[in-house]
Formats: C-alpha cells, structure tokens, sequence
C-alpha cells in the first residue's frame, strides 16, 4: 500500500515537472518580461498571463498524470508501454527546449561549419544508429533517466509558481491604481478662437514621404494637405525616440532622458534639469488647453496617456498594437490558449505534431491590424467631436511593422510589404480622418497640423522588417533626420513653404498661441517660428 503511495505522489510529481518544463518559454515571458513596470500595457497583463500560466501548467500536469494513470490501472502491456514511449518523446522535447531558451538553437549549419561536412554524416549517422540500438535494447532504462532527470529538475516548478504568486502579491497596489484618472471638462464658457487637430504620424520621415518618395508611391491626401498648408522642410523632431520626443512635444520642452518609473508615470529628465520629474505632473498642451477654455483629447498609443495624462482630458483612448504580453493578458483564457501556442513556436519537436492554430502567429499579427483599426477609427470620432477644443492623435504607422499591402490597399500577413506600403497607409488614414470632419462640418475652422515623432529610422528597420530594394535606394541618399511639419490654418487655401531649421518641440506653444487667437494668418505663423525657431541636432 506505501508503495503504491509512492508510486502515485512520484508520477504527480513527475507530471507536474514534465508540464512545467513545456512551458519553460512562457515562464520566461512571463517572470522576465520586456517592461515590468507595465507601463505600455493596455492594461496590467501581468496578473492575468501569471494566472493562466499557472492554470496551463496544472491543466497539462492533469493530462498527463490521468492518462498515465489510466493505462496503469487498465493493466495492459501494450497500453503502458505507449505511454511510456509518449512521455519519453514529450520529455525529449521539453529538455530540449530547455536547452534552446539557455543556449540558443543548434542548427545544422552551425554545427558544419564546426566540424565539416563529413564529420557531421558521420556523426548524424552514428548518432542514429546508437539511439536506435539504445531503445531497442534498454528502452526502460532509457526512459527511466528520462523520468529520473525531469524529477530532478522537480523544484523549478516550485520555483515558478512561486515567482508567480509574489508578482500576483506585487501587482495589487498597481492593479489599484491602475485605473484611468477622471475625465476633465473645461472649467468655464469660454471657448478658444480656435480649434486644433493635431497628428502624430510615428516615425513619418521627410525625405521618404516628400524630397526623395519614389515614384512607385502615391500619397494623395497628404500632397493635398501640403498644398494648402505652411510646410516646412527643415522641421527637426525633439528625440529619435518616442518614449522621450512625445513628452517634449506635449510639455513644449526637451527631454534628456525619460524612464516608466510604474504602471502609470513617466519620470522625465528634462535637457538642462538635476532631476527627473514625473510626468504626470507638468504642464502641457492639454492642461494649458482647459485654463483657456478648451476641452482635449488624445487618441493614442504607446504611452498610456490615459493613466497618465488623463486629468487633463477630456476624451481618451489607449491602445497597444505591438506588445505581445498585453496580447495575451486581453483575458485569463486568452493567455492559456497563447501559451499553449508558444510551446509550437518554441519547441521545434513538439511544433511538427500540434494543431495548425497552435503554431500560427498570425493571432499577433490579426491583433496589431485590429489595434490599427481601432485607433484609427477612435481617431476619425473624436476629429469629429465639435465639442473638443484640441484633439491629438498619436498613430502608430508608419513605424514597423509593416501588414499593409499599398497594391491591395488592405492589410497583409503574407510579409514583403515595406516602410512605403506603410506610408500609403499613414495617407489612407489620415484622409478618413479628414473626410470625417468634412462631414461634420469641422474641415474648413479647424488648424491642422500633421508631424512626426522622429524620423524613417534606416538603422532599426533592416532588423525588424525585410528589406527592400525600394527602401535602400532611399537610404543611399544619406541619412536624414527631418520630419513633416505641415500646418493648415482656419480655411486657408494655398500653400506656404518654410524653408528655416526649427525644433517641432516648439509646437505645443505654437498651436497654444494659435487658440488664444493671436495668430490666425500664414504670415503671422512664419512671423512667429522665425522669433521662436531653434535647432537642437545633437541628439541625433
């Protein structure tokens, strides 16, 4: 009877063990994930992926333990040698996604250019021969070690859940404060002069949309906003990256150095500053907006603006569109069924035997294209919203990656689109945005003004995307770090160059001064950029 015991608490254990090496890949996601401050999340994923892993392991455990129980208590020799020649092939696979997390994949071409291409027929044929004798002859003492090992490596499974469960103790105290602040609404009658649309295209380069496009693209609503609009040629943006140059353009200050300090809060160092400060707590656009009478609004992504920033708005909306941890924390089953996916993508074995649904990425991509749609259409909504002062949209395109096909004028998981089909993308956006607010009536008085965050970044691409012969005859030119800066006035008609250097981290002050009312024609803007213009370049 005590053996029986033992026999039964030993395959538990081994069970449990076996499963939580399959999922060794989402542990590692999980427990090590890209941004533990959460800061970029939609919402605080880490609870749900900690719980629905927790609940994958224990499922699989199950799975195996019953179905080894079974063919044991049915006592039949065939059935039980199956089983053991099923777990034998499950714990091959799981060590060896072991092995890849920790020593990285080992290809056959790597392994030739080692030893040579005889010695490795050698070698894979003797390694052939000698497992299959091995089986033949001592398969239960194969499998033994095999049991042997897996129960070895038992208290990792301890270890796991155990990180597991203090993240889920960590998390409350953000989860609670987690939610987004209070809507704010303007706090008298007054209304500003104007009203303002401002869009954020991320990473919307000068030299690739305009000075040096290739004759393969078409942006038609973007050239027609151009020419009726101030445009600049030498506008620079306030940072190469979005997590420092969106602050800057908000607060209308340079930003040496940002960091997520929490699930919502940025500390900011701005250029010239002994200290980093919270973001939340500057002044910017929006909070300016209200003193004068305006209600704002963002649409965006990437920061969460929201949790941030939403005491000074009125109208919010947040969305991640590239982070696959929030993908899987959308809700608890959600997260298993992506974890079940991750032991396909990671484990070459186990890849070949399981469901095609399972293996598929395409769940992500499906995802970020759904997340592009969403923000787009929030975006055309609030651009329509005559009850909002300021309305800023922070749109991810044309930064990577890239699902869009310009030929098809639809999104693509197919692959070989580009940094350019992304631009036709950014043009077909923004000309919803634009016919939205004709059919509201809002076009004509409304200031438009379409920038960037930072420019076309060549050296990130080629490791993200695939490169084209289309991209790289544009970055033979040399590198460029314009950006955009198109500026249309309250029914104004014609177009107007602007060919000095200037910061865009000037733009919050310059679409403050144009809803005060005291701007309100061209010369008047180009008046004003050449007393306030100046050119930072050496962050880039």
């Amino acid at each position: 009877m005590k053996r029986f015991h033992y026999i039964r608490i030993k395959d538990v254990i081994t069970a449990l063990s076996l499963s939580n090496l399959c999922f060794l890949a989402a542990w590692r996601s999980v427990l090590s994930p890209p941004d533990p401050n959460g800061y970029t999340l939609t919402e605080y994923a880490m609870w749900r992926n900690s719980v629905g892993l927790m609940l994958d392991v224990l499922l699989l455990a199950t799975l195996f333990w019953a179905s080894y129980a079974f063919a044991r208590r049915r006592g039949q020799e065939r059935l039980l040698s199956r089983a053991r020649w099923v777990f034998l092939f499950v714990a091959f696979a799981a060590l060896d996604l072991a092995r890849r997390q920790f020593y990285g994949p080992l290809t056959a071409p790597a392994f030739i250019a080692v030893v040579g291409k005889t010695a490795f027929i050698a070698i894979l044929v003797a390694a052939f021969f000698l497992i299959v004798f091995t089986l033949a002859r001592h398969s239960r003492r194969v499998i033994s070690v095999a049991q042997a090992v897996v129960l070895i490596l038992s208290p990792y499974a301890l270890l796991t859940f155990s990180q597991a469960a203090w993240s889920l103790v960590k998390s409350r105290p953000a989860n609670a404060a987690a939610k987004n602040k209070s809507p704010a609404y303007a706090g008298n009658s007054i209304r500003p002069a104007t009203r303002v649309l401002w869009v954020i295209f991320d990473e919307l380069d000068y030299q690739a949309a305009f000075a040096a496009r290739p004759s393969s693209v078409a942006l038609p609503e973007l050239d027609r906003l151009r020419d009726e609009s101030i445009a600049a040629t030498s506008a620079y943006p306030p940072a190469r990256w979005t997590m420092r140059s969106i602050p800057a353009l908000v607060t209308g200050r340079l930003v040496a150095d940002a960091q997520p300090s929490s699930y919502n809060e940025l500390m900011i160092k701005f250029d010239g500053a002994g200290e980093p400060a919270p973001w939340s707590a500057q002044p910017n656009v929006f909070s300016r907006a209200r003193e004068i009478g305006g209600a704002a609004a963002v649409v965006g992504w990437y920061h969460p603006y929201c949790r941030v920033i939403g005491g000074d708005l009125a109208r919010c909306s947040f969305t991640v569109v590239a982070n696959e941890m929030d993908a899987r924390g959308q809700c608890v089953s959600r997260s298993m069924l992506e974890h079940f996916r991750m032991i396909g993508a990671a484990a070459q074995v186990i890849r070949q035997v399981l469901p095609k649904s399972l293996r598929s990425e395409k769940g992500s991509e499906f995802n970020y294209v759904e997340g592009l749609k969403r923000i787009a259409q929030e975006s055309a909504a609030a651009a329509a919203d005559g009850a909002l002062s300021l309305v800023m949209v922070h749109f991810p395109a044309p930064h990577w990656p890239c699902m869009y096909d310009r030929r098809k004028d639809d999104f693509t998981f197919e692959g070989g689109c580009n940094y350019f089909d992304n631009l036709e993308l950014v043009d077909r956006t923004f000309g919803d945005l634009r016919r939205s607010m004709e059919r509201a009536g809002l076009w004509e008085d409304t200031v438009v003004l379409v920038s960037s965050d930072h420019w076309w970044r060549t050296e990130i691409w080629p490791k993200n995307q695939s490169w084209t012969n289309e991209e790289q005859a544009v970055l033979s030119k040399g590198a460029d770090y314009r950006v955009p800066f198109m500026l249309k006035l309250k029914r104004q008609r014609a177009s107007v160059v602007y060919q000095p250097s200037f910061n865009t981290v000037l733009s919050q002050d310059l679409l403050l001064a144009l809803m005060r009312g005291e701007l309100s024609a061209p010369p008047d803007v180009t008046a004003w950029l050449d007393r306030h213009r100046s050119i930072e370049k050496s962050p880039y």
